[in-house]
C-alpha cells in the first residue's frame, strides 16, 4: 500500500509503528546518569518495601497461624528466595532471546 488518502483526498503518511522492530540499547562504554540511577532507586524502592513486609508477615503467619516450628517457616522463606534466585536469570535468558511483538517483548511472557 502506497499510501491511503483521507477524507480531503491528499495522500496521509503512513504512521511510524508503536514498537520499533531493533531496541534502543546504550553502548557498552556509556554510563548511566545520576539521575537515571536516582530513578531506578526510587522506582524499586515500594517493591522492595512490599516483599519485607510480606516475608515479615509471612513469618509471623506461619509461626502463629500454621504452628510450624521456627527452622520450617525459616526454610520456607529460604526456598522461595533460593528459588527466585535460580529462576530470574532463567527467565531473564528466555525473555532476551524472544522475538519482539507488536506488543513488545515482556508482554508475552
Amino acid at each position: 500500500m502506497a499510501g491511503a488518502r483521507g477524507s480531503t483526498g491528499k495522500l496521509i503518511k503512513p504512521t511510524d509503528p508503536l514498537f520499533p522492530k531493533t531496541p534502543r540499547q546504550t553502548e557498552p562504554g556509556q554510563k548511566l546518569t545520576f539521575s537515571s540511577k536516582l530513578c531506578f532507586a526510587i522506582g524499586g524502592a515500594p517493591k522492595e518495601v512490599a516483599g519485607s513486609a510480606t516475608a515479615f508477615f509471612l513469618q509471623i503467619y506461619l509461626l502463629d497461624v500454621a504452628q510450624i516450628n521456627a527452622f520450617q517457616a525459616s526454610m520456607v522463606l529460604f526456598i522461595g528466595k533460593a528459588w527466585g534466585a535460580l529462576t530470574d536469570p532463567v527467565v531473564g535468558f528466555f525473555i532476551t532471546k524472544s522475538k519482539w511483538t507488536k506488543i513488545g517483548r515482556l508482554m508475552p511472557w
